[in-house]
């Protein structure tokens, strides 16, 4: 079970990557972030205790690989949220003055400021997967988060962006490199099985707008997403070599979760409204059989139902309140997706 969660979160990270949102470290501190947007009391370094400015600057030295001077803060409740000279959108260091500890911490870096292993690796890894481009990068993230809540706690991930490449470390592991390529030259197979399986799916037409050839950890996969509107978007995942689909995501009719909706999902939708929705879905786009499966919801995630049978492909779906599947996500038994 952590292993599959493990490869869940290696997926959910991959997906950002691939989305080039903003910074990682900023999504990693989003909680406290936003608590201290409400009631910040703007600090100076000198009303820090010695102590936590020490770890505020080991932290940013194991992140950026050398001395970053700090020299602004704020506290929230406890909380205190120390910055670096160059500016707050450059990074931060998150502590708890009661424990003392880094809750989480990110840092914004050149290419050239990366170690010259860890630039070798990636460009090996882009140059394996498109030999005939020349990758340049106009921003490199680096953050380490410790909630105690997720398999990536206390390990430093880098996230390496261009305009058309992303790679991720894990610590100094390389984990997933992808490029970026036109929708056209994707191996009209892929294009043809993920339209086919959105149309099972979900009765919607798909029309691939922008398209990510992604490898890393034994996969070699095509992230392929349509145009994002106001009502939402749908995005596949499918293996590059034989165009499997491997998971498929419609958030036309996700639900948005708070505590009074999440109530309701634990109310309504159960085990087996999971079983309903996904055993047709899972039969017409994958070609996996449900019977014989066991069903149960995630512990943290009340809309997550998790199919498992030993030696069998474990199957991954989200259930909207008006029961309707909104993702459905397949790991291989064993092997990489490809």
């Amino acid at each position: 079970m952590k292993s599959y969660k493990k490869m869940i979160a290696a997926l959910a990270v991959s997906s950002m990557m691939l989305a080039s949102m903003g910074p990682v470290w900023t999504v990693a501190v989003a909680a406290p972030a936003s608590k201290e947007t409400k009631e910040q009391k703007e600090k100076t370094i000198a009303d820090l205790d010695a102590n936590l400015l020490k770890t505020a600057q080991t932290t940013m030295r194991q992140l950026a690989g050398k001395d970053i001077e700090l020299d602004s803060a704020s506290e929230y409740d406890g909380v205190w949220f120390i910055y670096p000279k160059e500016g707050k959108e450059k990074g931060q260091v998150v502590i708890d003055e009661k424990t003392g500890k880094v809750t989480s911490a990110g840092v914004e870096l050149s290419f050239e400021e990366l170690n010259a292993d860890m630039k070798k690796h990636a460009l090996d890894a882009l140059t394996n997967i498109e030999a005939s481009k020349k990758f340049t990068f106009d921003r490199v993230s680096r953050s380490i988060s410790n909630f105690g809540k997720s398999s990536y706690d206390g390990i430093v991930l880098t996230f390496i962006n261009g305009k058309d490449a992303s790679v991720q470390f894990d610590n100094e592991k390389l984990t997933a490199a992808a490029v970026k390529y036109d929708p056209s030259t994707v191996d009209a197979k892929v294009r043809q099985a993920a339209e086919r399986a959105v149309k099972d799916f979900s009765g919607r037409t798909f029309q691939i707008a922008e398209a990510w050839r992604r490898q890393g950890n034994g996969d070699d996969t095509w992230s392929l997403q349509s145009a994002s509107t106001s009502k939402g978007s749908i995005s596949v995942l499918s293996g590059s070599q034989t165009g499997k689909v491997w998971s498929i995501h419609n958030s036309y009719v996700m639900t948005s979760r708070n505590a009074e909706v999440d109530k309701k999902l634990l109310k309504d939708v159960k085990e087996q409204d999971a079983l309903k929705a996904a055993d047709p879905a899972a039969k017409e786009v994958c070609g996996i059989d449900l019977k014989g499966y066991t069903v149960k919801r995630d512990k943290d995630i009340p809309n997550l139902f998790l199919f498992t049978k030993k030696g069998q492909p474990t199957v991954e779906v989200e259930v909207s309140l008006n029961k309707k599947l909104s993702m459905m996500r397949i790991a291989p038994a064993k092997g990489g997706m490809n």
